[in-house]
């Protein structure tokens, strides 16, 4: 079974976690000495420490908190920042240094009108198994054919209107 995820429950403390990978989420108020790791470094890094597969879910970012809980990739193209708003913890996944972006053509009309013809995706690199991309909405329309982008949905905004996050991604 090559390219299998094994999937994995453990009980710790009052929490049941199910992680891919043998990945434990460390309880929040676990005592320093049932860590069965010897250098107790893992607990501080945010990373899976070989020894003990422990990792505070709670330093990880969207893309490892994504492969640690759900077994899949979610790399962010925007040039923003998408905060995924979970009943339990916020998300984040950083902005792309370079955003998956569609060719565009200014036409000009008149004075002071124009209008903007958007072509192919530009940097959309091919779709891959338990790879998914945020991306524009622009994008994704163009993209009909690829199941791999994702947009935010169910868009949460604060009293003044701002979006402060998402609470799924569209596909």
């Amino acid at each position: 079974m090559t390219g299998m995820k094994m999937i994995s429950t453990y009980n710790i403390g009052h929490r049941i976690i199910t992680a891919p990978d043998g990945i434990r989420e460390k309880e929040n108020n676990m005592e320093e000495n049932t860590n069965p790791c010897t250098n107790h470094a893992c607990l501080d890094s945010g990373l899976a420490c070989p020894e003990c597969s422990i990792v505070d879910i709670d330093k990880l970012d969207g893309e490892s908190f994504a492969q640690a809980m759900w077994g899949i990739k979610i790399y962010n193209c925007t040039p923003h920042e998408v905060a995924l708003l979970l009943p339990d913890r916020v998300v984040r996944f950083v902005p792309a240094t370079v955003p998956i972006r569609l060719a565009q053509k200014v036409v000009h009309l008149s004075t002071p009108f124009s209008l903007t013809e958007f072509g192919e995706p530009i940097g959309l690199p091919k779709q891959q198994p338990g790879i998914f991309l945020i991306v524009s909405q622009l994008v994704k329309n163009i993209c009909v054919d690829r199941t791999d982008l994702i947009v935010p949905t169910e868009i949460v905004r604060d009293e003044k209107g701002n979006i402060i996050g998402c609470k799924s991604f569209g596909k």
